[in-house]
């Protein structure tokens, strides 16, 4: 790779790993949406009759596949009697999740090769952003 190419890349990948730590904050915040709608004995159509969606867009907002506007999720902790921020609880400061949320968030790529792949990525970034830490 020619070392003008680098920045490209390097811009790049940035690009990718902040859609990553939007799509892990998104599934997260779909977890702890299906997780208390399940400690409730809540069904999806229940839940999506008192917030005034569908049972799909709920569905979708618990699998992390459509992002959720605040407005709804403060519906959402209304109707299931939470305070908001339990949506946020696991995520470090940063916007991603903790260290234990991002080896689960692993844990769930179905393939061996990607999930090892990933998880090499993510080693390599970081062992980068420490070396430029140190200067």
């Amino acid at each position: 790779m020619a070392g003008s190419d680098l920045p490209a890349v390097v811009a790049f990948v940035r690009r990718w790993v902040a859609s990553l730590s939007e799509n892990l904050v998104n599934l997260h915040i779909g977890e702890r949406i299906a997780q208390a709608r399940r400690l409730r004995g809540w069904s999806l159509q229940a839940v999506a009759r008192e917030v005034g969606v569908t049972y799909q867009q709920i569905r979708k907002y618990e699998l992390g596949q459509n992002r959720i506007a605040a407005s709804t999720l403060y519906q959402l902790a209304k109707v299931l009697q939470l305070d908001p921020g339990y949506f946020f609880h696991g995520l470090s400061a940063s916007g991603g999740e903790s260290a234990d949320g991002f080896d689960a968030a692993l844990q769930r790529i179905n393939d061996p090769l990607v999930r090892q792949r990933m998880a090499d990525l993510a080693e390599v970034l970081q062992l980068r952003s420490d070396a430029s830490l140190k200067g």
